[in-house]
């Protein structure tokens, strides 16, 4: 009995599960938007300290800056210290949690929920575009106040505020203006006590 054809089938199948298994492996390593710079929406989210750097809306603020005071990487939840300086000077601070919309085993959240129980206010928080150093985002909020239903912004790290001049920053905003539209920006400065 000749069995190099039996040889021959074995080295088949073990080059081709061999190569599946690198293929599959490459594929897991783009499923957060590519590139080296990729990160998933809650590792964005779950930045020490996040900006409110454009939006397309106005709104009386000079700064919103919100703080990772709890996280579980895990289950994709965390919690922000929310710190909003008004135009008139005064400063507002509210506790916001957020949990995953639509997560996966095999996938990331790209949508995150925060009810706020004293407004009863609900937001979803939808990610178009994320990297290390910002997210536009989609926000939508139920019961709307008139003026704040779609809303779209682009917020930002402290990664990308050490970063000025560089291309992150441009192509942050070309992202927001792809997404968005024209916007409001705000300066970082503004939160600094």
């Amino acid at each position: 009995m000749d069995l190099w054809p039996w040889y021959l089938l074995y080295l088949i199948t073990v080059v081709m599960l061999t190569c599946h298994g690198k293929a599959k492996k490459v594929q897991g390593k783009g499923r957060r938007n590519g590139g080296k710079d990729a990160v998933s929406p809650w590792e964005f989210l779950s930045s020490t300290n996040i900006y409110l750097n454009k939006t397309n809306i106005t709104l009386p603020v000079k700064c919103i800056k919100a703080r990772t005071v709890e996280s579980s990487e895990r289950e994709e939840t965390l919690s922000h210290v929310v710190s909003v300086k008004f135009t008139s000077g005064s400063w507002y601070e509210i506790n916001a949690t957020y949990a995953p919309v639509n997560k996966t085993r095999r996938k990331p959240a790209t949508a995150f929920i925060s009810v706020d129980p004293g407004s009863n206010v609900t937001t979803i928080y939808t990610f178009l575009h994320t990297n290390k150093y910002c997210a536009v985002v989609n926000k939508w909020k139920r019961p709307a106040e008139e003026g704040l239903g779609d809303i779209c912004e682009l917020w930002v790290n402290d990664e990308y505020l050490q970063r000025p001049g560089r291309k992150v920053q441009p192509s942050c905003s070309k992202k927001f203006k792809q997404h968005c539209k024209a916007g409001f920006s705000y300066d970082k400065h503004e939160c600094d006590c």
